[in-house]
């Protein structure tokens, strides 16, 4: 297949309102792939049923959803995959938590707890597994180091 044809091809993927609905037209994104990268082909569900029936007729097959079974080979670009990405985890990516300077704030290596004298930390987005990093302290064994959070309370955070 030459170069020329492959670029007339476009991938789009889009969000379906409901299962087995088409996604609305230009309601999707479209994804860059690698040569070579489309194979597989459009399949349709059929079930079929092993009930013993009593008046001794056949319980015909039920058609299910069409589906394309593809494989898109492309490389990883930052940002280009969040829907896919979220769509797999069956979420939504948040922002993360950002406090700015906080002046009342203490840290304790032994137990390694960040604490704060007044407002929340539930409150400013910190949740379980957030990555923070803290500067500014007189003792500095922890200044400038990814710490992951492990417990999140309104005045104080635990981290591993």
């Amino acid at each position: 297949m030459t170069i020329a044809s492959q670029i007339k091809r476009k991938v789009f993927i889009g969000k379906q309102s409901a299962l087995g609905t088409k996604a609305l037209a230009n309601s999707g994104k479209t994804y860059n792939y690698r040569d070579g990268g489309l194979s597989g082909g459009l399949t349709k569900e059929a079930f079929e049923s092993n009930t013993i029936r009593t008046d001794q007729q056949r319980q015909n097959a039920t058609h299910g959803t069409r589906s394309v079974n593809k494989t898109l080979d492309q490389e990883f670009q930052v940002g280009g995959h969040t829907a896919l990405l979220e769509g797999a985890l069956r979420g939504t990516f948040a922002a993360a938590a950002t406090t700015g300077a906080l002046t009342t704030i203490g840290l304790n290596a032994t137990t390694r707890t960040i604490s704060r004298a007044s407002g929340s930390f539930i409150t400013d987005g910190f949740k379980v597994g957030d990555i923070v990093r803290a500067t500014g302290f007189a003792a500095t064994a922890n200044n400038n180091k990814n710490l992951r959070i492990a417990t999140v309370a309104a005045l104080s955070l635990i981290h591993i």
